[in-house]
């Protein structure tokens, strides 16, 4: 690879294919979970932690976190945990999850690609397919990747749009990953939980780092 398409910086701030909190497989594991804790063993509906008792951007920080760990396993990349950006209005878009991920790994994802002819088509059909000027959308960026130029000249955005198309390649399927971080959920309401005096039991109450806005 040429010198020029090596990035300078060590490590880079990423987007890791997460659909958000918002309608999503990840917000119906915490309506499960919830309802969980509220049914009883004869499976009547009993409210033991009521919705707004719950700290729930606490449950969504640590979830986040956790869920990286788990799709980490499969894109392999080393990420390191940055930052959820929630959405004030849903309708513009849903919560974006942020890594720092090392850019020798972008560089080695950027390389594998490219050399395997039947990866790079499919790269290329994935940028046109999405950059593609229609109705209501003007990409900023050439729908044909070949003008994008050297890798480490690329922007944060077409960094992303890679690691989106290795979701797709991984087949990634998030609905999978949110039940196996039911027990997880589970217990982190349980430790969310604003007033353990309105909870039977006892409640280990922890709070952690806000979501970025």
């Amino acid at each position: 690879m040429d010198h020029k398409q090596i990035p300078t910086e060590i490590d880079r701030e990423v987007r890791i294919p997460f659909q958000g909190f918002y309608n999503t497989a990840h917000d119906n594991v915490f309506d499960m979970a919830l309802e969980q804790i509220n049914t009883d063993d004869s499976n009547d509906t009993v409210e033991v932690i009521s919705m707004d008792n719950v700290e729930w951007t606490a449950v969504r920080l640590g979830y986040a976190q956790k869920y990286l760990a788990e799709i980490d396993k499969t894109l392999a990349l080393n990420a390191r945990f940055s930052r959820i950006i929630g959405q004030k209005d849903y309708a513009i878009g849903n919560d974006i999850l942020l890594a720092r991920v090392d850019c020798s790994k972008l560089v080695e994802l950027h390389d594998a690609i490219n050399a395997d002819p039947a990866r790079k088509a499919a790269w290329a059909y994935y940028v046109k397919e999405a950059l593609t000027e229609r109705p209501g959308f003007i990409p900023y960026f050439s729908a044909e990747v070949e003008d994008w130029g050297a890798f480490g000249t690329w922007d944060d955005a077409q960094i992303d749009c890679m690691l989106a198309f290795r979701g797709i390649e991984l087949e990634i399927d998030e609905t999978e990953i949110a039940m196996e971080l039911m027990e997880y959920v589970d217990e982190k309401i349980w430790s969310s939980v604003i007033d353990p005096d309105q909870v039977p039991g006892h409640v280990n109450n922890k709070t952690e780092t806000q979501l970025s806005t």
